[in-house]
This record gives structure tokens, C-alpha cells and sequence, in this order.
């Protein structure tokens, strides 16, 4: 019996071996093709992104397009009012009556459809239909509040210009369409009667506007809007001599929505670019694809593809990888996590072996992405001169379902602030989650407007 036991006690120290050697050997795999973590200077690449900012705010060529709001954190709201607050996010489209009285603003059920383009290329009429149907369901020309998760160029009058569609979503000659001017004369071409007024918003600068009226303001130093869901970005609040390419100098304050998914300074591993190659837009918002929901599942499964072909895991493991056809992000986190019991490595493979290095390759392409989004965060930060003293830190308002539901994600995202923002900068900082945070921005904006 007792040299039985010895054997078992042999065979358990043989597997975490052949463990640990899997493991090593995951982490040399993501070094040599450039995307492991800990590869690149975090604080230098700090200052490279806040040297982008400005080039963005002087109006210089660059990757970050520092577009401004026009929204000045601070100013109050009408004694009441009735807003069809709308959310335009990545996947879906959301839609509730926001009614504002005696300082609270409460909303009807939501109405929650497909976000148009979504699910395939739609027609302009197609994209105005979605909208109109959402508007149908309040009264006829009450104010209209639109919270729109893709690039755009608001005007001083809170409409908003489409630059682009990004996240997978497509709309057939969407970009330039005026979202509030060209809604208008459409219901209006319809007989329709189109909302009194209308104000666009970035899905980033709602969910920084709904956070500030929703917290106690006195109790942080400086407001971060941040998005990590289908799509990545940020915004802050900047002084408005500091927008050099805009004559705003008049204005305190003015929120800047970066486009931060755009910035392109990162160097990009293999995989990146294996990514960007089979994307819809090849080139565009580079650091989007390193750590959004929309990108990151298919770039973790180009990865274990690559990592399957050198040989990496047994041959059933390399077969079932290879044949893998859409990783989903919440496949992974749901495993990384620990919610699933395993689905993932048993759909992938058996070998305890197997799964060291499948998480060793998985766990690695988070912790790298969250590096970066700790440069792009610390960077804000600093640009906004915020939360100078652990009493009053910068309060950053997180929304996104890949940052509130991939925790072994987002702790890696705390950890990499805390080494950089609070122990290299000596900034600090808190992440708040505000309920409804993007409807409340946009039903804010347009009883501002």
C-alpha cells in the first residue's frame, strides 16, 4: 500500500511539472511573436500616449481624434422635463422616457432592440426606421436624447456627424449623415412629427455625464468616462484654452471624447495583425482589436490557432483548436473565471497539460491587453491633472459588459493602475459603476441643450 501511494505521489509531481514546462513554454510562445505582457515600458508608453493627446488637441496628425462634446461638466439642469433617452451601443439599441422632476430622473421599461447594422449591412432608410420605430413609443416631438457608441463629430449644437461605423456594425453610407438635422427631415418627409430638439452624445461622454450627476461630486478629484464592452474609449474633462484647434477658450471646461480605440503607437504582435487582416477595416482602431469584447475572443482564438501549429499541445488538443470556428470572449472569461466548471478546456481538450498552457496563453493575452488599458487610463489621468490625494481620487466611471463581467480581466486592470497610475505617478483613482449611466447622460444632455 504504502509503495502504491508512493507511485500516486510520483505521478501528481510528474503532471505538475509537465504543467509548470507547458506553462513556460506558453509564455515563450507569446514573447517571441511580440504579445505577451511585461513587454513594453509602461510609463514611457504613458507619456507616448498623453504626447498623442496633445497632438490631438493642437489639431496635429495623429491617431487620437480629441473631438469636443460641447458639454461643460458642472452646469444645472431644468427644474423638469420629459426625454426619449436613446442608447445606440455596439449590439444593442436601447430605448426608455426619462422624466426629470424634483432632482431624479426615472425612467419607463426599456425597449431594447438590435442596434441597426449589427447583424448585416443596412440602408440609411433602414438605420432612420430603427430609430423612428424606438421614437414611436413616447409622445409625439418630445425632446430627444441620443447616446451614440460610434465616432462622430459633435457640433456646437449637440447634433452629431458620423465619421464612421466601427464594431462590426455597417450601415450603407453612413458616415457624414447628420444624426439629429437628418432624423428630422426624414420623419418629416414621412409625415412624422420629429423631436422638438435633439442632442448626441458619445456613448463615453454619457456615461461620464450620468456618472457626475449621479455620485457625490466632492468626493473625487476629477471625472474619467470609460468604456470596455463591444468597443473601447475614454473621455475627460479639459480646459478649454488647452483645445488649441478649437477657438474654446470661452469654455471652463470641455469634455473630450478621444476615440481611444483609434490610438496606434502600441507595437503590435503577430496575432494583432492576423487579427487586422481578416477584420472589416483593416487599419482601423488598433487598440480597439487589442482589448474589446468585439476583438479580443478572435484574437485569443488566433492565437491558440498559432500556438496549435508550433506544436504547443498534444495532437487531440492541436485538432480540436484547429478547428475552432468563433471563440467567444464569454466562453473564456466564463473559464478564466471559474463560472463554467471547465467547458472550455473539456470542449478543447483533456490533458491537464493541455490546459496549463491553454490558460497560460489566455490569461497572458488579458493581462497584456489590460496593460494597455492601464496606460490609456493613467494617461487621462495625468492629462487632467486628477486625484492628486488618495482622499479625493478621480472617480472613472466604467461601463461595458467585458469590463463588469470578465473579473480575472478587470482585476488585472486594477493591478496594473495601482503599479502604474498610484505607484509610478502617485495618482489615485476608484472605479464607480453607475446604473443606466449612458441613458442618464443622454437624457441629461438634451434638457442641457
Amino acid at each position: 500500500m504504502v509503495h502504491c501511494c508512493k507511485r500516486t505521489a510520483c505521478r501528481r509531481v510528474e503532471r505538475q511539472v509537465n504543467q509548470m514546462d507547458e506553462t513556460r513554454q506558453a509564455r515563450h510562445f507569446l514573447s517571441r511573436h511580440g504579445m505577451a505582457p511585461g513587454q513594453i515600458d509602461l510609463a514611457a508608453a504613458c507619456e507616448g500616449y498623453r504626447a498623442e493627446m496633445e497632438r490631438g488637441l493642437r489639431g496635429e496628425p495623429g491617431s487620437l481624434l480629441m473631438l469636443p462634446a460641447y458639454i461643460s461638466l458642472g452646469r444645472a439642469l431644468p427644474a423638469q422635463g420629459q426625454v426619449a433617452a436613446l442608447d445606440m451601443g455596439g449590439t444593442n439599441f436601447r430605448a426608455a422616457l426619462g422624466t426629470w422632476a424634483s432632482g431624479s430622473l426615472q425612467f419607463s421599461p426599456q425597449q431594447v432592440v438590435p442596434t441597426p447594422g449589427s447583424r448585416g449591412m443596412v440602408t440609411r432608410t433602414g438605420f432612420w426606421d430603427t430609430i423612428v420605430q424606438q421614437l414611436a413609443q413616447f409622445p409625439a416631438g418630445c425632446r430627444m436624447g441620443l447616446c451614440f457608441s460610434f465616432p462622430a463629430e459633435i457640433t456646437p449644437d449637440l447634433d452629431g456627424k458620423v465619421l464612421y461605423f466601427d464594431k462590426e456594425v455597417r450601415v450603407e453610407g453612413g458616415s457624414g449623415i447628420h444624426l439629429y438635422r437628418d432624423l428630422a427631415a426624414y420623419m418629416n418627409s414621412k409625415g412624422l412629427t420629429p423631436p422638438e430638439t435633439g442632442a448626441v452624445v458619445n456613448d463615453t461622454v454619457a456615461t461620464l455625464l450620468g456618472g457626475y450627476l449621479a455620485v457625490d461630486r466632492s468626493a473625487y478629484d476629477g471625472f474619467v468616462g470609460f468604456i470596455l464592452g463591444t468597443g473601447l474609449n475614454c473621455c475627460y474633462s479639459e480646459r478649454g484654452e488647452r483645445i488649441a484647434k478649437r477657438k474654446l477658450s470661452a469654455w471652463d471646461n470641455m469634455v473630450i471624447n478621444l476615440e481611444a480605440g483609434s490610438y496606434d503607437r502600441f507595437p503590435q504582435g503577430d496575432f494583432d495583425r492576423a487579427l487586422d487582416a481578416v477584420s472589416r477595416e483593416p487599419g482601423r482602431h488598433p487598440l480597439e482589436k487589442m482589448t474589446s469584447g468585439a476583438y479580443l475572443g478572435t484574437l485569443m482564438e488566433l492565437t491558440l490557432k498559432g500556438a496549435a501549429k508550433e506544436g504547443l499541445f498534444t495532437p487531440p488538443c492541436t485538432r480540436s483548436v484547429l478547428a475552432l470556428d468563433g471563440l467567444s470572449l464569454s466562453q473564456v472569461s466564463a473559464w478564466l473565471d471559474g463560472l463554467d466548471g471547465g467547458a472550455l478546456p473539456q470542449r478543447l481538450c483533456a490533458q491537464d497539460e493541455d490546459k496549463a498552457a491553454l490558460k497560460a496563453i489566455l490569461a497572458g493575452l488579458a493581462e497584456r491587453a489590460a496593460e494597455r488599458l492601464a496606460v490609456m487610463l493613467t494617461a487621462v489621468v495625468l492629462q487632467g491633472d486628477m486625484g492628486r490625494t488618495a482622499q479625493r481620487p478621480a472617480a472613472i466611471i466604467a461601463e461595458g459588459s467585458t469590463f463588469h463581467k470578465f473579473r480575472l480581466y478587470r482585476a488585472y486592470i486594477e493591478r496594473a493602475m495601482s503599479d502604474l497610475c498610484t505607484g509610478r505617478f502617485g495618482r489615485h483613482w476608484r472605479f464607480l459603476q453607475v446604473e443606466d449611466a449612458n441613458l442618464y447622460g443622454a437624457a441629461a444632455a438634451a434638457l442641457l441643450k
